[in-house]
């Protein structure tokens, strides 16, 4: 049996997915600490995982003044916004900061998602483990070398072809530094002083040789996302990591008979990963109105847009949160915010969807979904119009061959087992790790405070 430490710094798909897989590592017996966010108890509570809450929730956030929609943040703000901003970010960091070392101690391997930092393989390379970069996003764009687009503005038409991978390159590069340029001092500190490790180069794109993962595993189905060649012997693919629902819910009496009492509705959130304009909620009611569709709202609307839940107009339902796996297949349509964890179980239902982004990684799943044809191009959550979602709902219901297309794209990812072969690789990786025909690691070289308790399989 292995101590395997999970760090999880993100929203509900990023902690789902690292649930899911937390749930099946103790199955296989090994001993599993999850560190997430508050908010999460009941989702990890009940599976043999040992919790530690490490900052605060994504909805906290928020309310302190954060703004997902950094750029856009940076734009418009003045400059004392903008330091809140920062000063935010630098009090979530040193919350977790502050908790890591202890919540860690002992692990034999570290696998982690985080984007304060990606302090994750410090911890590893303090306790002299090996550390494993995972997630929805295997490039995960402040830590890895691999040329991304994201966030960077996507390259403009007018560009040549041969230019494009040069311009994100040169992005890649800007962002990492800039973003690193935030927790450097920070980090470079608690390496220093708590972990006992030099500190970090100046350059962004050193850190990678400093405390560079042993190992990236991507939890997206090659199906959907193909590895690029730059990313071959970087990444290891294993497919979504799915959270079965738990065996005792139960669909509640009013959303069962609103759906029995018409045709399948088309479902609609934006997910807690995102700053979203208060007129979005009235403009996709009156959208539904329009187009003649029902339509369901999910959890994370932030109040509904200003609506009253309690006077919704007969076509409209609001079922808060429901388990995506059980409720999605029932629906003619999906909209949602286009986070890894959200495409994932609309691609998997087998419905056709369509993403409403705002920032990071959402345009470019919402992206993916159109080029795979079992969706529509992506509405910029900020500027979408009623009109638009008017088209958006009568094609996500009528459109045939997108429908087919999106039916049969979910049928071979619900017989896809991503899980299973993530925890096969991470024992390949202890086995090897382990192994008594190895020399044994050398943790007394070490002038980390921390250490490692060996509980090799």
């Amino acid at each position: 049996m292995a101590r395997i430490f999970l760090l999880a710094i993100g929203s509900r798909g990023d902690v789902q997915s690292f649930v899911a897989l937390g749930s099946s590592l103790v199955k296989a017996g090994h001993e599993v600490v999850l560190a997430t966010p508050m908010g999460f108890e009941k989702l990890v509570g009940g599976r043999g995982i040992t919790h530690v809450e490490v900052t605060r929730s994504h909805h906290e956030a928020e309310a302190s003044g954060l703004d997902s929609d950094l750029v856009e943040t940076v734009r418009r703000r003045p400059v004392r916004e903008v330091r809140e901003l920062i000063d935010s970010l630098h009090s979530h960091l040193d919350e977790i900061l502050s908790v890591l070392p202890a919540a860690a101690k002992g692990a034999d391997l570290v696998l982690w998602w985080d984007l304060f930092g990606n302090v994750g393989r410090h911890v590893a390379e303090a306790l002299g483990v090996p550390g494993v970069a995972c997630g929805l996003n295997p490039e995960n764009w402040v830590s890895s070398t691999i040329p991304v687009p994201e966030p960077f503005p996507w390259p403009p038409r007018w560009l040549p072809l041969s230019w494009r991978a040069r311009y994100i390159r040169f992005g890649h590069a800007v962002v990492l530094q800039l973003y690193a340029s935030l927790w450097r001092s920070r980090v470079n500190r608690w390496r220093r002083d708590v972990l006992g490790l030099s500190v970090l180069p100046h350059r962004a794109s050193a850190v990678e040789k400093v405390a560079a993962p042993t190992m990236r595993l991507s939890a997206v189905s090659q199906l959907v996302r193909e590895l690029p060649p730059e990313w071959q012997g970087q990444v290891v693919q294993t497919g979504y990591w799915i959270l079965p629902p738990t065996k005792d819910w139960v669909m509640p009496t009013k959303l069962r008979a609103f759906l029995a009492d018409g045709p399948p509705p088309i479902f609609a959130s934006v997910g807690d990963a995102g700053s979203y304009p208060p007129e979005l909620g009235p403009t996709m009611i009156e959208a539904a109105r329009s187009a003649g569709v029902r339509l369901v709202l999910g959890s994370g609307w932030d109040g509904m847009g200003g609506l009253d839940t309690d006077n919704l107009p007969p076509h409209v339902i609001e079922a808060g949160e429901v388990p995506h796996e059980i409720v999605f297949p029932l629906m003619s349509g999906i909209i949602h915010h286009g986070g890894g964890g959200s495409t994932a179980a609309a691609l998997r239902a087998g419905v056709p969807s369509v993403a409403l982004p705002v920032f990071a990684d959402q345009p470019y799943w919402g992206r993916r979904i159109a080029e795979l044809g079992v969706g529509l191009k992506p509405l910029p959550a900020k500027k979408v119009t009623v009109d638009q979602l008017i088209v958006a709902m009568c094609r996500l219901r009528s459109d045939e061959p997108m429908r087919r297309r999106a039916a049969e794209l979910g049928a071979l990812l619900r017989d896809e087992d991503g899980v299973t072969t993530a925890v096969r690789t991470i024992e390949a990786l202890l086995l090897d790790e382990f192994d008594d025909d190895l020399e044994p690691r050398d943790d007394t070289s070490s002038t980390a405070p921390m250490s490692s308790t060996s509980h090799a399989p």
